[in-house]
């Protein structure tokens, strides 16, 4: 996910849903994709990757 041509606002008809059971969201859903997504919190923007040993690791 790299660029303003990948980004997508959640309220955007063309986007992909995701869905959220007891507050919880699966994994596959967020790298459906590919292996790293983009998270802005507060102003700052963090990475979420899956590694080949399927871990998660967050970087800000």
């Amino acid at each position: 996910m790299q660029g303003k041509e990948n980004e997508r606002r959640i309220d955007d008809p063309g986007a992909k849903s995701l869905k959220v059971e007891n507050g919880i969201l699966d994994s596959a859903q967020l790298f459906a994709e590919g292996n790293e997504v983009k998270i802005r919190h507060e102003g700052q923007l963090y990475s979420l990757r899956l590694t080949k040993n399927r871990k998660l690791i967050l970087n800000k």
